[in-house]
């Protein structure tokens, strides 16, 4: 992908519009920093619609997750300094061994 300034689009529109009509895609830069990107109408259509597609992909994927049967096997009812207490007590290695 070829890069211009903001200066030479200005000064040079007439033959940029020919080269991005006939394909090229262009990225526009603005004091150093990147600003937009100049492509022909057909891939701006291609890439929205592989947007949308894209979207739905990760909307039905997240639909999937949300619909899991993973459950927690703490109460959400207890607070988190009890949880805690009950995590450590039931793990072996924080258990005392002087205790048995």
């Amino acid at each position: 992908m070829k890069t211009i300034t903001a200066r030479e689009l200005r000064e040079n529109l007439d033959q940029i519009v020919i080269r991005v009509r006939s394909g090229e895609v262009i990225r526009v830069t603005y004091r150093s920093k990147p600003a937009f990107i100049l492509q022909p109408e057909y891939l701006a259509s291609s890439i929205v619609q592989g947007s949308q597609e894209a979207m739905k992909q990760f909307i039905n994927e997240s639909i999937k997750l949300s619909k899991s049967k993973h459950q927690s096997s703490f109460d959400p009812n207890e607070n988190v300094k009890v949880l805690y207490h009950e995590m450590l007590d039931s793990d072996v290695k924080y258990q005392d061994p002087s205790s048995d």
